[in-house]
């Protein structure tokens, strides 16, 4: 094959790729259990299978002593230290959580901080917002001191639960209000409880009572009348400790206070003083790619407020929104800490007619909080880890009310999940904006879904990787990775779980597909690196902020990353899908990312000019805060298009009415500034040249194409199969683009379907082929008019990786050649089948710090068996006779076998003009890698199941080789894995049909 310079130069760079490309595995640690000489093999085992680092944490292993093995124990340090080590020492990055679990950052009960023992009384404690109700009829006294919240027995904590033991109260404030509707059971005659229901209240009569509260020797103490003209409630409220926990932990380990910046001094304090010894610290500098890593927050409340909060949280709400919120308190506390998209937040209290200053002051409490999150936690704790030479890492905000987007400034990674968004991508629309607004690498959390574990086969999790590369993922880290090896109570074959059983995946040596990982992961490191290159290219910015972005618990249907509702074509939050089938990439973050003065930048043509250069600004919510009006002011004066879009509706809750937005930027988001005032700015805006108002989201690809903003890879005809994702390198002058066929799963089996793909910029287009790093001039395109056209022609899941040499833009055009094939069908085939199933068990024994560790894991039986001269079939068609039928014993089927194929045959092959290539009608889903002649020719992309093979075969007698692996799924249907808390049903999953078939050589010339 003839070769340029640029060529060979883009060859040389994708033949391999660095460690540091390669995708991640999360991996889930039996605690400090495991052997030294375990752990040695794991870190070898993941270093050999072509991942690039590990993110590792301790996993709650039943029948291990935590107070053994558990986080901060010996053990557990001990096992820290060899892995971070045997990492770096065969160049994979690490990364470890802010503490026991993944769920917070948490801090044991043995460790003293200031001259307190930490605990959920100490300040550096995970805080709540309660309170105690007090019902009065008219005219009724209270007079005494204010009671306490009702004390509950236990919390829910972490996964194992916990005691609600916090001892003191904060007193905070006393609010009152005419009670209309109090809730079910609440007030003094059920010991002060909040109730059930939601009550209602006179919104007019919400009086602050805190300035006539005395203290005394018997607390804090009340004297208060109610009105006549009804029934009141009094509030009063308190802070105090979360008591949530997290483990395993050699100790109690509670969650640190995310309000307050007490709670990562302690934090950081506990490291340096019993986590960083100087021996970890160098590790740490000479690895280089060592983080620290938060995953989505599941913080907890308990109590009745709902209200994360902290000692300094009412003076900054003063401060940074103007006016005191204790009347308010009553309209804004919640059921729940947690925020999860399935179910509304039901609040304790409503008023009507109050519908506008409930939404704001909701809404200035959401702001609060996620400024102290991020300037008390994600700023100290980044800055803290740049100082030892490490990153932070994070899945910011969603599980609780904290904004997606403005934490993007103080994380060094930004993360979402295949989970928590199902890989949807106007979810992940939400996140990306802000990493790309920082130019943070943007990865995913890739591959946890409910009751799939041992099912899902290489075909789908290629394809899931290549939506997240076309929706701006660069980094995939995959959930997951365990040891075989775990505690022998708990320890079955084909591995110990490490994560819970429920929820998938393991990739490690107990799949088949392990055989072919090094080369599997090696195609996805070349996509991320070319996706690393330069800076990510955009087209439009959508402004929303979001305190409820959607995650968990999609609707039935809609609920993994197969079927999320942008496969179906709809959207969550523009819901229009004219702008994304023209080909224009957008993506979401607040205005609020607008006021950080020393990152942002703009001018006429683009906001964020040298990153994602975005060419026109879009608002579609009613709401907008005055500070960011005014920034946006400044924007358009420069000459940058800003266009406003009203009578847009968008879904931020499954169980919830839609929200419809009449008119964009026309209400004040806050209760600190009136709608008047928030006109006057946006009518300034709205009065310059270079801003546009349109009446809906339909509307705007027409104004988009009259204002010459076009798609910057534009389809020929709009286009419902298609994403993209582009990056330009500027020093370079190159410009990739990931392009994808993405309905993989509702779509398979669809018809190819051709289109033109005009990308901005001219310049010489070549194809890179993930799967071997060879590089190929694009057969047919079109240089000219700012402009690069290619044909392509693709099928659902299949991917094209296009460079675009922007130094040779000399205009031209290069037609198709027309092909014609010439097929040879392969029939006659040796079969081999290795069946993997149970061996016997290994326990492994080793003596550490005055005891003695024991773990267990099965070795895997592999049975040979064997038919010659065969046509291809699916294993579970494949006749179970004579030897075979003695090999697997009584009562086996074909349809239990799962573990890897092997086929042989030879042809007799002469030499035609054109390419030839080894085609496979199908493959089980499995990973197929092929031999000609002794030599690999490689991995079988998927979805295309074709390899080209011309360089391997020679005149005369040729001899084939295929190898195909399947998941584990028949073996475990036959071995009941629905009884072992895996999701599995008796209705799911179902025999799958593995192996290839139809095998044929097809030459195009």
């Amino acid at each position: 094959m003839v070769q340029n310079d640029f060529m060979k130069n883009m060859h040389e760079m994708f033949a391999t790729v660095e460690t540091r490309f390669k995708p991640d595995l999360r991996w889930w640690l039996a605690e400090g259990l495991n052997t030294d000489e375990t752990l040695r093999k794991n870190v070898k085992q993941i270093a050999e299978s072509g991942f690039g680092a590990a993110e590792f944490l301790a996993m709650p292993e039943p029948h291990a002593d935590s107070s053994i093995y558990g986080w901060g124990s010996d053990e557990w340090t001990a096992d820290t230290k060899l892995i971070m080590k045997e990492a770096t020492e065969r160049g994979l990055g690490f990364s470890l959580t802010s503490g026991a679990h993944w769920a917070t950052a948490n801090l044991p009960d043995t460790y003293t901080w200031g001259g307190e023992v930490y605990g959920p009384d100490h300040k550096s404690a995970s805080k709540e917002l309660d309170y105690a109700t007090i019902l009065l009829e008219p005219g009724e006294l209270f007079a005494g001191p204010l009671p306490t919240p009702p004390h509950p027995l236990s919390v829910g904590g972490d996964a194992h639960g916990g005691k609600a033991n916090y001892k003191v109260n904060v007193f905070q404030g006393v609010a009152a209000a005419r009670v209309l509707q109090p809730r079910y059971e609440c007030g003094q005659r059920f010991d002060y409880r909040k109730g059930f229901g939601t009550g209602v209240l006179d919104a007019g009569s919400l009086v602050d009572l805190t300035d006539s509260v005395r203290q005394t020797e018997d607390g804090y103490v009340l004297e208060y009348r109610a009105p006549e003209d009804g029934k009141y409630v009094l509030f009063a409220y308190w802070m105090h400790g979360t008591c949530q926990t997290a483990s395993p932990s050699v100790a109690t380990n509670y969650a640190i206070n995310y309000m307050d910046r007490y709670g990562i001094d302690a934090f950081k304090d506990y490291w340096e003083e019993n986590v960083l010894t100087e021996e970890l610290r160098e590790t740490i500098t000479r690895n280089g790619r060592g983080e620290i890593y938060m995953d989505s927050i599941e913080l907890q409340t308990y109590g009745a407020g709902g209200l994360f909060w902290g000692y300094d949280f009412k003076d900054e709400f003063q401060k940074r929104m103007g006016y005191d919120l204790t009347a308010y308190l009553p309209l804004i506390t919640v059921n729940r800490g947690r925020v999860e998209s399935r179910r509304p937040r039901d609040y304790d209290y409503t008023a009507p007619g109050a519908e506008d200053l409930i939404r704001r002051v909701r809404n200035d409490y959401y702001r609060v909080m996620s400024e102290m999150y991020v300037e008390n936690i994600l700023t100290p704790l980044s800055d803290w880890l740049h100082s030892m030479g490490m990153t932070l890492r994070a899945e910011p905000s969603y599980g609780t009310n904290f904004e997606i987007s403005t934490p993007a400034r103080a994380i060094d990674g930004i993360e979402t999940e295949s989970f928590a968004q199902t890989a949807d991508i106007d979810l992940y629309r939400g996140i990306s904006g802000s990493a790309h607004m920082y130019g943070r690498l943007f990865s995913s959390e890739t591959g946890a879904v409910y009751g799939h574990n041992y099912y899902f086969d290489m075909d789908t999790w290629t394809s899931l990787c290549y939506l997240q590369f076309a929706e701006g993922v660069n980094r995939t880290v995959f959930h997951g990775y365990s040891a075989i090896e775990g505690s022998p109570e708990d320890t079955f074959w084909p591995g110990h779980e490490g994560m819970y059983p429920k929820f998938s995946e393991r990739f490690n040596c107990r799949q088949p597909a392990s055989v072919h990982y090094p080369e599997w992961t090696m195609m996805l490191g070349r996509v991320q690196k070319a996706m690393r290159q330069g800076t990510v290219q955009r087209d439009l910015a959508i402004l929303r902020t979001d305190y409820f972005f959607v995650n968990y618990g999609k609707p039935k249907g809609y609920d993994d990353f197969r079927k999320g509702f942008m496969m179906f074509d709809q959207a969550y939050y523009w819901k229009d899908q004219t702008l994304q089938q023209a080909g224009y990439t957008y993506e979401y973050f607040s205005p609020q990312l607008l006021l950080d003065h020393g990152n942002v930048r703009w001018n006429a043509e683009a906001l964020q000019p040298d990153g994602p250069a975005y060419r026109a600004v879009l608002l579609y919510q009613e709401d907008l805060e005055l500070d960011c009006a005014r920034k946006l002011l400044e924007i358009a004066e420069s000459g940058l298009r800003i266009i406003f879009v009203n009578h847009n509706t968008e879904t931020t809750c499954h169980q919830a009415p839609d929200i419809y937005h009449v008119k964009a930027a026309s209400k004040s988001k806050s209760l600190s500034c009136t709608d008047e005032e928030l006109a006057a700015v946006v009518d300034r805006i709205k009065a310059l040249d270079n801003v546009f108002e349109a009446n809906s989201p339909a509307d705007v690809p027409a104004l988009l194409r009259k204002l010459g903003i076009l798609p910057r890879a534009m389809y020929g005809q709009p286009n419902n199969r298609i994403l993209t994702n582009s990056r330009l390198d500027r020093d370079s002058k190159r410009l990739y683009t990931f392009v994808y066929d993405y309905k993989y799963y509702v779509l398979r089996g669809a018809d190819p379907i051709d289109f033109t793909l005009s990308l901005e910029g001219e310049g010489r287009p070549y194809l890179i082929d993930p799967w071997n790093g060879e590089v190929t001039e694009a057969p047919a395109y079109r240089i000219g008019d700012g402009r690069t056209e290619i044909s392509l022609r693709t099928t659902p899941g299949e991917a094209r990786l296009i460079v675009l040499d922007l130094t040779d833009a000399a205009p031209c055009t290069r037609t198709p050649v027309g092909l014609s094939r010439k097929i040879l069908p392969l029939e006659n085939w040796d079969i081999e089948v290795e069946d993997w199933n149970e061996g016997d068990q290994v326990i492994n024994t080793e003596e550490k710090f005055g005891h003695v560790t024991r773990e267990a894991y099965y070795t895997t039986r592999k049975t040979l068996l064997h038919w010659s001269s065969s046509s291809l079939a699916a294993w579970k068609d494949l006749p179970l006779e004579g030897e075979n039928a003695a090999l697997l014993g009584p009562g086996a089927s074909m349809s239990h076998v799962s573990g890897i194929g092997r086929y042989d045959t030879e042809i007799d092959w002469q030499p035609a003009e054109g390419r030839t290539y080894l085609v496979f009608g199908e493959d089980g889903g499995g990973t197929v890698e092929v031999w000609i002649n002794g030599c690999k020719a490689g991995l079988v992309p998927h979805r295309i199941r074709r390899i080209d093979v011309t360089d391997y075969l020679k005149p005369g007698i040729n001899h084939i080789h295929v190898e195909a692996a399947s998941t584990l799924t028949n073996r475990m249907l036959q071995r009941h894995y629905e009884t072992k808390n895996s999701g599995w049903t008796n209705d799911f999953p179902t025999v799958q049909a593995y192996g290839i078939r139809d095998a044929r050589l097809e030459t195009e010339y």
